[in-house]
């Protein structure tokens, strides 16, 4: 995340309303993004692992993740 700074404030102090936009978004997708590639990766190992495990063990995978959250 080092930088994104930098980026940002090159974003705002342009002089229309698409920068503004553009950081906010730029901002958003920065701070959510790991976040969203967890769930997602937690999703597909749900999806394909449930093809192969029994269902407490997928319970149990899905526990342990919450528990470490």
């Amino acid at each position: 995340m080092a930088g994104i700074g930098f980026a940002l404030r090159r974003l705002t102090q342009r002089d229309d309303l698409l920068g503004l936009i553009q950081a906010y978004a730029h901002s958003a997708l920065a701070s959510t993004g790991p976040w969203l590639f967890t769930i997602l990766c937690l999703a597909g190992i749900n999806f394909f692992a449930g093809l192969d495990l029994a269902p407490a063990d997928l319970a149990t995978f899905r526990l342990i993740i919450m528990y470490n959250f």
